[in-house]
């Protein structure tokens, strides 16, 4: 229910959930989108 994507690296992370946030507010979906970084993730450019 909670990880609708998953990548292993944080270079596509901030845009995914920017992406699924958008898409909830024009479905007027309520809830809230995060994006969890972890420091191994910082290697992914």
């Amino acid at each position: 229910d909670c990880d609708t994507f998953i990548a292993g690296h944080g270079s596509t992370a901030l845009s995914t959930a920017i992406g699924v946030a958008r898409a909830k507010k024009l479905k007027k979906e309520p809830g809230k989108v995060v994006a969890i970084i972890g420091d191994g993730a910082f290697t992914g450019g």
